[in-house]
């Protein structure tokens, strides 16, 4: 089960190191962040004068368009920390700067004095989002070893927004007035809000939860409970779902079923089909065609009972409504499979690449895309380890095995000595030959 972290944080994934993408995707959407929020909040100070004269007040009232938008940013500080801890860092930083920047060319058409200041006041506590949440946002995306000179980017995009604001608002100002200055300066603001917010969006924070944890990743926590049914699951269901609230639910369930010949897998998976739609009716939920098995001798049953099984699969999940998805693992069986049932590190590469491809579309149907990701399907090589396999022994073990026209093929070397003539002598001889284990 996973849900996105209301910190916003990158969870399920290390944090980036510089020179890597993630790096300089997050590294860049703060510095326009930081431009976008400096050019707005300083933008005014050239205009001054203009305010003054046009709106007919003294300079000490002009200066309030400064100083208002400053003490409601510093109040509004505490309250956006409390609202990215609930709602996540990357909406709130991205709900603040499009909020100023929209608010900012509202500014532009205030009819007057007590409209612009009450503006510039809602403009400052907008724009606390970024303050407050920034650099937390960096410390858990960006790793330690890297993270000075993410903040140094962040910083220098803060003064160069600083100073590009007043510079724009000061030329626009003489050639114009100040309602073009702030317009000008406001859509320099939504470009940047915008970058950040493409930016941002491109990484998707992940939270894995569950009462379980197991495995090697940075997030350990599941409901992967070994041996258990698909009825054992469903009697539990109610109380984690109520328990951790997952946006986004995985399902690789059955195995268990078939290794013990139920005959009621396929009503059961219902059942809980229908738990969690009850249960978190907004969720995503991705339900697994499940993986086949290894290549044994003894296992025409079980194979039987795992194809039927997956073949009702798609029409169970298509009456559950749109939420429900199907991924197909049916595709991971025979080497890629450690022994009967469990898949081994080649087979589970297969598994994420078929989970990935099947959450983007509808984890991220706007763009823009994930990174591609390499298809192991397609790959020309691929290591894999097998306790046993009706392939025979020389398919036992760790190797490398090549796929030419579809197909699987592991080298096999042997040294063979035979006998020849020379010279009416008859020696003998050894050559090395190489033949082709193949895999269905």
């Amino acid at each position: 089960m996973t849900t996105e972290r209301p910190g916003g944080g990158n969870a399920a994934h290390e944090r980036h190191r510089r020179g890597e993408p993630g790096f300089r995707r997050a590294s860049v959407a703060m510095f326009a962040a930081g431009v976008s929020t400096f050019v707005l909040l300083y933008a005014p100070q050239p205009l001054l004068p203009l305010l003054s004269h046009d709106l007919q007040v003294s300079p000490a009232g002009a200066s309030l368009t400064l100083a208002v938008p400053t003490a409601t940013l510093a109040l509004a500080l505490l309250p956006a920390g409390w609202l990215s801890d609930a709602y996540g860092r990357t909406r709130v930083m991205s709900f603040s700067l499009l909020a100023a920047s929209v608010l900012g060319l509202l500014c532009a058409a205030a009819p007057g004095y007590g409209a612009l200041l009450a503006l510039r006041a809602l403009q400052g506590a907008a724009l606390a989002g970024m303050p407050a949440v920034g650099m937390a946002y960096l410390a858990e995306e960006i790793h330690p070893a890297s993270l000075g000179s993410s903040i140094g980017l962040y910083i220098g995009g803060n003064a160069l927004g600083g100073m590009t604001g007043r510079l724009l608002a000061g030329v626009l100002g003489e050639h114009g007035d100040w309602r073009a200055a702030l317009a000008g300066v406001g859509l320099l603001s939504l470009a940047c809000a915008t970058l950040f917010w493409r930016l941002a969006q491109a990484g998707v924070p992940v939270d894995y939860v569950g009462s379980m944890r197991s495995g090697v990743s940075p997030d350990p926590d599941n409901e992967g409970h070994k041996g258990w049914t698909i009825a054992q699951l469903t009697a539990r269901v109610d109380d984690w779902l109520a328990t951790y609230r997952p946006d986004v639910i995985l399902l690789h369930i059955g195995t268990n079923d078939m290794v013990r010949g139920s005959q009621d897998a396929t009503a059961d998976l219902a059942a809980l089909l229908d738990r969690i739609a009850a249960d978190r009716p907004d969720a995503q939920v991705f339900v697994a065609k499940i993986v086949g098995l290894g290549d044994y001798d003894d296992i025409a049953a079980q194979r039987y009972r795992t194809y039927f099984f997956n073949a009702a699969i798609p029409g169970l999940v298509a009456a559950k409504g749109p939420n429900f998805h199907v991924v197909d693992d049916g595709g991971v069986h025979g080497i890629d499979m450690w022994n009967r049932e469990h898949p081994n590190d080649y087979g589970y590469q297969k598994m994420a690449w078929t989970w990935y491809r099947a959450l983007e579309p509808q984890l991220n149907p706007d763009g823009p895309a994930w990174p591609a990701a390499d298809d192991p399907y397609r790959a020309a090589s691929g290591y894999r380890c097998v306790q046993r396999s009706s392939l025979g022994a020389d398919a036992q073990g760790c190797h490398v095995w090549y796929q030419r026209d579809h197909r699987w093929r592991l080298p096999v070397t042997a040294t063979v000595r035979y006998h020849a003539k020379t010279k009416g002598r008859t020696v003998t001889r050894v050559r090395t030959v190489t033949r082709w284990v193949i895999a269905d």
